[in-house]
């Protein structure tokens, strides 16, 4: 089952006691499934069910549910629900207009001025209608995509509404709304009632941001090591050249004894190594020690 399934069955797994947000969210399924009189098809048996519900606690209406064989995917079936005589109760979502050839749903031109719960309600029924989203562990993409100019318009203002502003790809034979930022994705959720979805996503966020702080301070550690090493090798160098050319016994006493530190702990990083001396001296002392008896070696 893919994230996107998994998310619209959290999505549909109880109908809301809120008469004004259920027809709100209806009116935008119907208007998904474009000129109604009246079928909706869908693949996921969840969600004809939730419509059924839907229809059965606004109007008290039962549709007559048909199964059918997906021509595509031979496992899986076409969940068709037909509905007669229903255009008095469609009216009262005032969003249904009856055309000349069946129903249809335009945009609800009073959703923008409507409460923020049915603004809600209405994009929750654009995504169970025509929204995906990846799973969360691989990469964040939320999109809206519909054949259906005017959702897409809809959705756009409904989430600009939310201070949340998708972006518009052309696909072959429709656009696409998409978001990619994780808390632009967030709010979305948060905003359709995918609460569980959206806790989900938080903690992923947090593992992820973990992991990032980790690799961040393991590479800055690897830096370090590989930096202290290349300095390590280039003061040994310098001591043992001094050592070859005799010029070590006239090094004044406390530049021997950083060379004689050096070579007794070629592993240490500058601070562990003055940290040995006898006393310990401090760590910008004797990398100024160290850097002296570099510098005497490439000055000849």
């Amino acid at each position: 089952m893919s994230y996107t399934q998994q998310l619209k069955n959290q999505l549909t797994d109880t109908i809301e006691d809120d008469r004004e947000r259920n027809r709100a969210e209806l009116a935008e399924i119907l208007f998904s499934n474009g000129r109604v009189d009246l079928e909706i098809t869908t693949e996921n048996p969840k969600f004809a069910r939730y419509i059924f519900n839907l229809f059965l606690k606004l109007f008290g209406k039962k549709g007559k549910l048909t199964t059918k064989p997906s021509k595509r995917f031979k496992k899986h079936n076409f969940y068709l629900l037909q509905y007669e005589d229903v255009w008095d109760e469609l009216k009262e979502l005032k969003c249904i207009k009856k055309g000349t050839h069946g129903y249809y749903s335009p945009v609800l031109a009073e959703i923008p001025d409507a409460k923020k719960a049915l603004k809600r309600s209405f994009l929750k029924g654009i995504f169970l209608s025509s929204g995906s989203l990846s799973d969360p562990h691989k990469n964040y993409h939320l999109e809206i995509d519909s054949q259906n100019d005017a959702i897409l318009e809809t959705g756009k203002e409904l989430l600009e509404g939310f201070g949340i502003h998708p972006g518009i790809s052309e696909r072959k034979y429709n656009k696409v709304l998409f978001l990619k930022d994780s808390e632009d994705i967030s709010d979305v959720l948060g905003l359709i009632g995918a609460n569980k979805a959206l806790l989900e996503i938080e903690d992923i966020k947090i593992q992820k941001q973990i992991r990032s702080d980790i690799n961040r301070q393991v590479n800055c550690d690897t830096a370090n090591i590989h930096r202290s090493w290349q300095a390590s090798e280039k003061q040994i160098g310098a001591i043992n050249a001094l050592i070859n050319s005799d010029k070590f016994k006239g090094l004044e006493p406390k530049l021997k004894e950083a060379a004689k530190l050096r070579l007794e702990h070629p592993d240490m990083s500058i601070k562990e190594l003055a940290q040995t001396a006898t006393p310990p001296m401090s760590r910008s002392t004797l990398y100024r020690r160290l850097k002296e008896i570099v510098e005497l070696t490439e000055n000849g």
